[in-house]
């Protein structure tokens, strides 16, 4: 499962490190938003939006995708007890 961050970056041929100097942001920042722990900020979504990425779908996507994960740990940890 990737992030839609993560699929837009690597269907336009980018590292995390070009996406992280187009973006003007760290590149831990760009990894935290790539694994769901943080929110896409303004910054990454300008990036995105240059490589043809709707913004809006983009956050939309990342919800959906934070939202998923939380519930497959979840599960696991329903299946652990």
């Amino acid at each position: 499962m990737f992030s839609p961050v993560a699929q837009t970056r690597k269907s336009s041929g980018l590292s995390q490190h070009d996406l992280a100097i187009l973006a003007d942001v760290g590149l831990s920042t760009l990894v935290a938003i790539e694994s769901g722990a943080l929110k896409p900020n303004d910054k990454v979504l300008r990036a995105l939006e240059k490589l043809g990425a709707d913004s809006e779908g983009i956050k939309d996507a990342h919800n959906r995708f934070v939202e998923a994960k939380r519930k497959a740990i979840e599960a696991r940890l329903q299946a652990a007890s």
